[in-house]
């Protein structure tokens, strides 16, 4: 982590074309910034950065902290994205880059959710904290 930019969010204007594409990135770089500070506080698991896990959001093999990182944003973002889906389906121009509908991308991120915790549910060495934010997580019916 480095603090000396640490709560620091960068975002290229030039990539944010619609509303909903501007709250997800924002959704998606604080859960960085808020997951960093919480395991600063105390590690949220042990596992060695030299294991490696399959992950659903890269081709490439990841340590525990990037598929912890994916999880725990994914399950941020599908609790935004529940909360969009119950308003309605918003107009054309407020949607989701390349014409991609609400209930499409809040299913595709279920199903990234799923994955990456169950990666982390077979494979994180979780502390007593990691334990308590893998049932909080539970507990939301994200990954049931």
């Amino acid at each position: 982590m480095d603090f000396r930019s640490n709560g620091s969010i960068w975002l290229r204007e030039s990539a944010i074309r619609q509303p909903l594409q501007l709250a997800e990135e924002l959704i998606h770089e604080v859960s960085h910034v808020r997951l960093n500070v919480s395991h600063a506080v105390g590690p949220l698991f042990l596992n060695d950065d030299r294991e490696t896990y399959s992950s659903p959001l890269r081709r490439d093999a990841r340590p525990m902290f990037g598929v912890f990182h994916q999880m725990f944003l994914l399950c941020r973002l599908r609790e935004f994205y529940r909360r969009v889906a119950a308003t309605g389906e918003p107009a054309e121009d407020d949607g989701l880059r390349n014409g991609v509908a609400v209930a499409d991308r809040l299913e595709q991120i279920e199903k990234n959710l799923k994955a990456s915790f169950s990666i982390v549910a077979a494979h994180a060495a979780l502390t007593t904290r990691g334990e308590v934010l893998i049932r909080e997580i539970s507990s939301l019916e994200a990954v049931a």
